[in-house]
């Protein structure tokens, strides 16, 4: 498919890609996600929480993409 994203994520890189992750989500199926993270260049990172696709902890994640995006855009604040 034309825009099948195991089509394209190797263009990412070199930029900097996070994925957030339910092992029990029932809209991105977790295989395609790993299938997709295994794809990917560095730098990446993937985090897996024991939850599903709407009931992931926000505040958790919240945190997460926040770190990262200090860390990737030498973010200060």
């Amino acid at each position: 498919s034309i825009i099948e994203p195991l089509n394209f994520v190797k263009q990412i890189s070199p930029r900097p890609l996070l994925m957030i992750n339910a092992e029990n989500d029932e809209i991105i199926p977790p295989l395609m996600s790993k299938l997709l993270y295994k794809k990917a260049d560095e730098p990446k990172k993937s985090i897996w929480y024991p939850s599903k696709h709407h009931t992931i902890p926000l505040e958790i994640v919240y945190q997460e993409g926040s770190d990262w995006f200090k860390k990737y855009l030498n973010l200060n604040n």
